[in-house]
């Protein structure tokens, strides 16, 4: 949905949701460069055309908090409060698997982008997601309960077929909280949390 809202001695103009807010998991920079270096291979030996985030870019979401039209310090602050009471070991994810999420093309014959992303076994993360979003809910933000734990590579038309690959670990020791400033392909990290246990 947009507002069209009037401004003085101007025309009508649209405004759109561009400030999203999420709990997520960012990656060292090591690990950055290993997924990095793994999606280059795989473009390689494969005929798909994608091109990667950026490595700063590469993580794994936990909760969406929302897409606001302005991010109000209230939201910012019930978020910390939330995260502030988490208490859990590190994460340990092994990523084995990649795919796209989404399916055929639609009816019209149209193409459309799909999420590339890397699956796998994870140790802890499902525990960390269902108890972030139990303390967001106590401090009065939604929390969804679907949760498909995966690493997204990209976007694109093409539509790969789960593969088993070479198995990337990954050891994650804080979760984050992230503003993204949405058709800028910026990320601002207003709080970071150890995991310790």
């Amino acid at each position: 949905m947009q507002y069209l809202l009037p401004f003085p001695h101007e025309e009508y103009v649209w405004l759109k949701r561009s400030e999203r807010l999420f709990f997520g998991l960012l990656l060292a920079v090591e690990a950055g460069r290993r997924i990095g270096v793994f999606a280059r291979q795989f473009q390689r030996d494969n005929p798909y055309s994608f091109q990667v985030l950026p490595e700063p870019r590469l993580h794994i979401s936990l909760h969406l908090i929302g897409d606001f039209y302005w991010l109000r310090e209230k939201i910012i602050f019930a978020a910390k409060r939330a995260a502030e009471t988490i208490a859990l070991p590190p994460v340990d994810i092994t990523l084995d698997t990649i795919k796209s999420f989404g399916g055929p093309p639609s009816k019209d014959g149209t193409r459309r982008d799909r999420p590339v992303v890397l699956t796998g076994k994870e140790i802890g993360l499902r525990d960390l997601q269902r108890i972030l979003g139990d303390a967001m809910r106590e401090n009065g933000l939604k929390a969804g309960n679907c949760f498909t734990p995966h690493l997204t590579l990209s976007y694109s038309p093409s539509l790969i077929t789960e593969q088993a690959i070479e198995p990337i670990h990954l050891w994650i020791s804080d979760f984050v909280l992230i503003h993204s400033e949405l058709g800028r392909t910026r990320y601002n990290v207003l709080g970071r949390w150890p995991l310790r246990g």
